[in-house]
């Protein structure tokens, strides 16, 4: 009878000291502690297939050492795999040597191990008490235990397969109200699209590892929702991987990915590199390191996507009058714009120079995506200007324009036909600075939203201002939507002479996106020499659900190599140039922002809420348990 109970208890004494290891390794700190755990684990591991040898039962119980081996080979593997876990350390990298691979081989050869340890025997033991039972059994009953037992392994090897395809497709249930843990619709529709292998490579700290700069710990907190939405983004296309890398401690997986930090994602997919490109990626930065740069998270990371993915575009930066693009400003370290024109060949643009060497002016080529004119020292002539508006205006181009105060040009041949002018007065904030400012007032747009830490603004040197106007001679052919204002602190120096003549402090416009009314086709009219709101004519038809996009800033310096890498700069002028191809639906992705709704009582509602919880509640608990009890008792002195 005592070796009967042995046979029956032993096996699962095995089963508890294999899990009970599992789950209180690194319980105990000191060595001597952690290996007699690991004894006392064996012992009971091994209990059974020893008192099986020790009985002279080896032949006759085979089955259970099979169990027991399979039981060591998960323990053995998880041994090994703790014993080449080498910690990560500054200036190293363990995902460059093979071990990443081998660790990972070992974690499925112990999780296999431990299951199939557990499963089989438990199978073993029920086919001893079965056997054990026979004589008492019908064949009814002994058909029905055997079923049973069919079913259980029919049923697993189903179970591990559905478990098996929801982790890889990344199946959830997102019981959230505003779907924080779950990719909108519309983002799902806009990336099914995606035609190119997109990375994603977030540099943020794991919990364990914040314990470098001050915001380490900030950062490591915002990991795990990352990494939720990250995890959405790679089941959603076989297209988009992402990745995780601490720039502070995996110092050598940062030479491929330029002027990155923690807290920064960078969106990048390869280019098909041309002549002159140096970069072999179309890349998009983002920088999240507050949980409230979370709720528009998905905006941003789905915009970046569609940018660094779409086909080749190509944009022609204009150099016939005085541009900064031009030769006249290449040697210039602090006035030449090569780092801006970096980022716009980042943004998967192929630049070309629009000059008197290709004709110009003459009409736009037809490949042009984008027009640049940035900082034109001389005025445009009438042929030119029609070539421009009607690159906008009919063939619904894209158009970016950053202004020179200094220059003859006032571009009131567009800004007319939207209601406003140019007025290239200097702006002043400090008497010891003239001509800077740092202008903090973003207002609402696709464009600003892409703007992070808009609290240190743009430092934007000498620039002039936007003013409205309406003579009612023209109507307007764009809407308008200013974008930037300098703030109530800035006067105005109308004479250039580097200092404020006006002693009155305002607010002044900066920047301004025009956009053409209501996709409004078009015919020419030949009084003006330009093309004027019309009928559609059949070559328009392809085009009427675009529309022609202009953003006009009133200042050129903040874009030169010495002033772009200053506070915002450069974010503001890659989400201009990116704003022109957005997506529309884009703005239709939901923000991830929980709502918490405040419920205020009155006075006689929080004194019901006291008497509930403090004497209605209670009392009625002690109600049903008296009337159970006393039911109880009566029916039990009845019998």
């Amino acid at each position: 009878m005592n070796n009967l109970k042995a046979e029956r208890y032993l096996p699962f004494l095995s089963i508890v000291g294999l899990f009970t290891y599992y789950l209180f390794d690194g319980f105990f700190l000191k060595p001597l502690f952690r290996y007699l755990f690991l004894l006392l684990s064996l012992v009971f591991l091994l209990a059974e297939p020893f008192y099986q040898i020790f009985q002279g039962n080896f032949r006759k119980n085979y089955n259970s050492i099979i169990a027991t081996s399979l039981g060591l080979v998960s323990l053995l593997s998880y041994l090994i795999r703790s014993w080449i876990d080498v910690p990560s350390r500054a200036g190293m990298a363990t995902e460059a040597s093979i071990l990443p691979q081998i660790r990972e081989f070992l974690l499925v050869l112990s999780v296999l191990g431990s299951i199939a340890f557990l499963i089989f025997t438990i199978v073993i033991q029920i086919g001893k008490v079965s056997l054990e039972a026979q004589s008492q059994l019908s064949d009814k009953k002994k058909g029905l235990l055997l079923d049973s037992l069919l079913g259980f392994l029919m049923l697993l090897p189903f179970l591990v397969g559905v478990n098996y395809i929801s982790v890889m497709r990344n199946y959830n249930f997102d019981l959230s109200a505003k779907g924080k843990f779950s990719l909108s619709p519309i983002s799902k529709s806009i990336l099914s699209t995606i035609g190119k292998d997109v990375e994603i490579i977030a540099f943020y700290p794991r919990p364990l590892e914040a314990d470098g700069p001050g915001s380490s710990l900030a950062l490591s907190r915002i990991r795990p929702d990352l990494e939720i939405l990250l995890d959405q983004y790679n089941a959603s296309s076989p297209r988009i991987k992402s990745r995780f890398i601490n720039a502070d401690v995996e110092l050598d997986q940062l030479s491929d990915y330029g002027q990155v930090s923690n807290g920064n994602i960078l969106v990048r997919s390869r280019r098909e590199n041309l002549p002159g490109e140096s970069s072999i990626y179309n890349e998009e930065k983002l920088t999240i390191k507050e949980v409230s740069d979370l709720e528009d998270l998905e905006r941003k990371i789905t915009s970046a996507i569609l940018n660094v993915s779409t086909p080749k575009r190509k944009a022609y930066f204009t150099t016939a009058n005085g541009e900064r693009y031009g030769l006249a400003f290449s040697n210039l370290k602090n006035e030449r714009i090569s780092s801006f024109t970096n980022s716009v060949q980042f943004l998967n643009f192929q630049i070309k120079e629009l000059g008197h060497s290709e004709g110009w002016p003459k009409p736009i080529p037809d490949d042009a995506d984008l027009v640049l004119i940035i900082g034109p020292t001389t005025s445009f002539g009438e042929e030119a200007q029609k070539e421009i508006l009607n690159y906008v205006l009919k063939r619904n181009g894209k158009l970016f324009i950053s202004a020179e105060p200094k220059s003859s040009e006032d571009f009131s041949w567009i800004l007319s036909k939207s209601g406003l002018r140019y007025n290239n007065s200097y702006l002043n904030q400090q008497e010891d600075k003239p001509g800077f400012i740092v202008a903090k007032e973003f207002k609402s747009h696709p464009i600003t939203d892409f703007v992070t830490k808009k609290e240190i603004g743009i430092v934007y040197p000498f620039a002039g201002s936007l003013e409205t106007f309406s003579d009612g001679k023209n109507p307007f052919s764009f809407s308008s939507k200013f974008l930037l204002d300098s703030g109530s602190e800035t006067s105005q120096d109308s004479k250039q002479a580097g200092k404020t003549v006006s002693t009155i402090k305002q607010n002044f416009n900066l920047a301004v996106v025009l956009q053409t009314l209501g996709n409004t086709p078009f015919n020419e009219n030949k009084s003006d020499g330009i093309d004027i709101p019309g009928t559609l004519d059949s070559k328009d038809k392809a085009s009427e659900d675009k529309e022609g996009r202009v953003v006009f800033y009133t200042g050129t310096t903040w874009l030169t190599d010495q002033f772009i890498s200053y506070n915002m700069n450069r974010n503001l002028a890659t989400s201009s140039v990116s704003w022109m191809f957005q997506d529309k639906m884009i703005q239709e992705i939901p923000l991830k922002k929980e709502e918490v709704k405040t419920v205020n009582l009155t006075d006689n509602q929080k004194i019901m809420v006291w008497f509930i919880g403090i004497f209605l509640y209670p009392g009625l608990i002690i109600s049903i348990g008296s009337y159970y009890v006393i039911s109880r008792r009566k029916k039990f002195n009845y019998e």
